[in-house]
């Protein structure tokens, strides 16, 4: 046999090398348009976590405190208001007390409404 009438031997490539690539670019993009997401939006982070976290040990020890004089709190609603009560080891009600509370969606946490509570009556 001559060189010309030889069979023609095709190699056969692999798909993997290729494969990889495409998985390897599917990849980025996904890292990519994840990180542009995530720069377009607020962080969902704690405001002034920082001063939070310094004051636990103060927060703390008035749990403690409150704990020591037999205070309790009970929260009631009724689906358009809030009753709190604060009562102490008596049961006799604490007055003049304040008492505030901040209030947030899950969704969107950085959308916070501060709510002061009124005195309606003593202890409530």
């Amino acid at each position: 046999m001559t060189e010309r009438n030889k069979p023609s031997v095709a190699r056969k490539r692999s798909i993997w090398p290729y494969a990889l690539g495409v998985m390897f670019c599917v990849h980025a993009s996904i890292v990519f348009i994840t990180m542009t997401f995530a720069s377009r939006t607020p962080a969902n982070a704690e405001p002034e976590y920082y001063e939070k976290a310094v004051a636990w040990d103060d927060q703390a020890g008035e749990r403690l405190t409150a704990q020591r004089e037999g205070w309790s709190c009970t929260v009631t609603n009724d689906g358009r208001s809030v009753r709190i009560a604060l009562v102490d080891r008596e049961s006799a009600p604490i007055t003049a007390s304040a008492v505030t509370a901040v209030a947030f969606h899950r969704a969107d946490a950085l959308d916070r409404s501060t709510l002061v509570f009124i005195e309606a009556e003593p202890g409530v």
